[in-house]
């Protein structure tokens, strides 16, 4: 005997809970071959199809269902929250507005549409529905909460705090009131009351996400290791507990904080795993048809950083000495930086031969672009950094998909085929640690531009150096300074009198160094030995300022690197160690391309120290060092963009020959050309 309509919807119902999603959908097209009017099911089938990753189709399931019942809310309120999950913002603004026509009682439909139209721009109107929601819900902390986000977002900081404080008033120990009056004080640079603020939420709520992740990120600027400490054992509890209110940017914003926090291996792992598990249900596109034979190989590279930024200043002149008669050069940008007042941008955008903007994009609407180009081989060069878009990749637009160069490390995602490293950030026999089939080449992985500087001697008073006898220099990020290295260079200080630790400071945060010279105090060495450079926006500046200082010094847990490129193209040398992991071991291999690692590379603590102290007390052993270096910049392969490009090109060379033939990917080294 058939099953009823009613008994199959039960059944769907169920299956749909428990994430079978393909086993619900053949109930729902079960219901719908009897009755196809049934508008619950129309509904419903649309949800699934949304979550199997065709938003299309599930949207036009849902506009039947509204079409048989235009007076059910949650139809309406579900059609805007598909658009909104596709970064659809503006067209999920009338059926969003709909849903609160017809149930104006629903607290969360008004703060559905508000963040809909805050989403597509339309702040204005987004905090007139917050404010109208306000007069409804007077008792609802939510909507003053949305409200002090979106004002920290104009830049209204009075408007925000107020409120902040009227969510706190009607709900003192709201944990996101709380966190939310701790961003008003990020926004006007008071990190040290934010703290407070941050640790009132977690005493309330210890695994709060959103608290969890604040004070990590503030204490951390602010070199507050006590803090730093105390919260990672908190992360990993919640990480390995399966937090459920761990989204998607939470996870990426952990995976990528792993190496700074020193979160254990399980947690790095547990991590990873839970990202890859976000995407089962994205309906990959169907297969790229072959290249056709002659044809060159299609490269498209997607970041959010082509412009002033880490990558730009390392990748400047890559794109434009690729070999033309072998690749043709895409460029997907995932932020615009057309209006930056930098040459980064433009130099990148012009050594493309295709340039895309994909910002504006859902992930679907990217993938397709960027199937419809016809791209062999993507190159993901933002990883879990701000901006990023996995979700495009997800979708497979093209046959061969590698991550590289954001950031250490691989991605732990399944649709990505290849990471791209070198001998020394990936050894041999770690491999296994990685999803990705690791490609190591020759020389480093990690490409270097060679940037114009100031000419002219800089002015040592200026920055606060006059009268020390020797500048340690780190201008590492603030962030990758811990402990156990900060009291490392405190023995180094004490056993070279004189001399003084030159710190960057890019965001000029008083709290911060306060903290830093008060352990410099403990450490018994004075306050005013450790000095901070002010943040300078002209790049050639910058890099002549380094003939100032004698030794840069690096980090241990995660090394420098865009900064480890400054330096030692400025003639700066770069006392590194032999690191324990990719993080630790950039800038290994930058020294080593170098043919200096004899000389920059510790076995261990112990030796880093004692080596930095050495090559202060001896003049001429650091002036020959420093000669060596000059003679290596423009010898070997680190500052050689061309070298770098065609080791590169025959790692895709290979790539796409093992594509070609059938085979699948596969981890392979590269050998000296």
């Amino acid at each position: 005997m058939a099953k009823s309509p009613s008994v199959l919807l039960n059944e769907a119902v169920a299956l749909h809970q428990a994430g079978r999603l393909a086993n619900a959908a053949e109930r729902y097209r079960a219901i719908l071959a009897r009755a196809p009017q049934h508008a619950e099911a129309l509904h419903l089938f649309g949800l699934v199809k949304i979550a199997s990753g065709d938003l299309a189709g599930g949207v036009a399931s849902i506009r039947r269902a509204i079409a048989v019942q235009p007076g059910n809310p949650l139809f309406h309120a579900n059609l805007g929250l598909a658009f909104l999950r596709a970064r659809q913002p503006a067209d999920a603004v009338p059926s969003l507005r709909q849903a609160v026509a017809l149930d104006p009682a629903t607290p969360a439909l008004h703060d559905q549409l508000a963040g809909a139209l805050a989403l597509s721009g339309e702040i204005a109107a987004a905090l007139e529905a917050l404010r109208q929601a306000q007069g409804r819900f007077p008792r609802d902390p939510q909507f003053p909460v949305r409200e002090s986000a979106l004002l920290i977002h104009t830049g209204d900081l009075a408007g925000a705090r107020r409120a902040a404080e009227a969510a706190l008033a009607a709900a003192p120990r709201h944990v996101d009131a709380l966190v939310n009056r701790g961003l008003v004080e990020i926004a006007a640079e008071d990190l040290e009351s934010a703290l407070g603020y941050f640790e009132a939420a977690l005493r309330i709520a210890p695994m709060s996400v959103a608290a969890q992740n604040n004070l990590s990120s503030a204490a951390s600027k602010l070199c507050d290791f006590d803090r730093l400490e105390r919260l990672t054992p908190l992360i990993e509890r919640r990480v390995l507990s399966g937090a459920p209110n761990d989204g998607w940017e939470t996870l990426t914003h952990v995976a990528y904080l792993c190496p700074y926090l020193k979160l254990s291996p399980a947690v790095q792992r547990r991590t990873v795993d839970e990202i890859a598990s976000r995407f089962p249900h994205v309906e990959a596109l169907p297969p790229a048809p072959p290249r056709p034979q002659g044809r060159v190989l299609r490269v498209g590279y997607v970041s959010a950083g082509f412009g002033n930024y880490a990558i730009g200043h390392v990748a400047r002149t890559l794109f434009r000495n690729h070999d033309r008669s072998r690749f043709r050069i895409y460029g997907y940008a995932l932020r615009d930086r057309s209006g930056e007042d930098h040459p980064f941008h433009r130099a990148i955008r012009e050594g493309c031969d295709e340039w895309r903007g994909l910002d504006r994009l859902a992930d679907d609407e990217a993938a397709a672009l960027i199937r419809a180009d016809e791209i062999d081989i993507l190159i993901d060069v933002c990883g879990y950094l701000e901006g990023h878009r996995p979700g495009i990749f997800a979708h497979r637009p093209a046959p061969i998909q590698v991550y590289w160069l954001a950031h250490a490390g691989g991605l732990g995602l399944p649709f990505i085929d290849y990471l791209i490293a070198d001998r020394i950030v990936v050894p041999q026999g770690e491999e296994k640690l990685y999803r990705e089939n690791v490609v190591r080449l020759p020389d480093t992985y990690h490409c270097a531009d060679g940037l114009p500087f100031d000419a002219g001697a800089p002015n040592a008073a200026a920055e606060g150096l006059a009268g020390a006898s020797f500048v340690f220099c780190a201008f590492n990020n603030p962030q990758k300074i811990d402990r156990t290295i900060f009291f490392a260079w405190m023995r180094i200080l004490a056993a070279v009198p004189g001399s003084v630790l030159w710190l960057s400071d890019p965001s000029g945060i008083p709290a911060m160094q306060r903290n830093l010279r008060a352990l410099a105090e403990a450490a018994c060495i004075a306050g005013e030995r450790i000095v901070f450079a002010r943040y300078v926006q002209s790049k050639p500046a910058h890099l002549a300022r380094h003939a100032l200082a004698g030794l840069f010094l690096d980090t241990m847990t995660v090394n420098a690197a865009t900064t480890t490129l400054d330096a030692l193209w400025a003639g700066l040398p770069v006392l590194t160690l032999r690191g324990k992991w990719f993080a630790a071991r950039m800038a290994h291999t930058m020294v080593n391309a170098l043919g200096l690692a004899d000389a920059l590379v510790a076995e261990d603590l112990a030796e880093y120290e004692a080596r930095a102290i050495a090559l202060a007390l001896d003049p001429a052993a650091l002036a020959a060092l420093a000669g060596r270096l000059r003679q290596a910049v423009r010898a070997e392969a680190l500052f050689d963009t061309v070298r770098f490009c065609r080791n590169l090109e025959r790692a895709f060379l290979a790539m796409a020959e093992r594509h070609d033939r059938g085979m699948r990917a596969a981890p392979f080294d590269l050998a000296r050309a």
